[in-house]
């Protein structure tokens, strides 16, 4: 499990996982709090979102307001999922982080 972990803590320190969001990324030894883990996944999951809606546009064409917020609420609802369990991975580290330091 410590090898999963390993990895997917060093997609988290990639550059290229934050997709113009660098000045979002917490230093390594900082906690992640629940306000930081709501709003990253607003913020990172948007993109995403409009990437989705306009090839599902492209598509199908006119697409109702009820499917759009369905999938909206469903895209949202992966990504807080993704970042709360990051968010564990994270701030299991800045712990190990914070008593090698003291």
């Amino acid at each position: 499990m410590k090898s999963f972990e390993h990895r997917v803590l060093r997609i988290a320190d990639s550059d290229w996982t934050w997709v113009g969001f660098n000045w979002m990324r917490p230093a390594k030894e900082q906690h992640i709090g629940l306000g930081y883990i709501l709003l990253s996944s607003l913020l990172l999951g948007l993109p995403g979102i409009a990437v989705g809606a306009a090839l599902l546009y492209s598509v199908r064409g006119r697409v109702e307001p009820k499917v759009w917020l369905t999938l909206f609420a469903f895209a949202m609802a992966i990504e807080l999922a993704l970042h709360l369990w990051f968010a564990r991975y994270w701030n299991r580290r800045a712990a190990t982080l914070a008593d090698k330091r003291r």
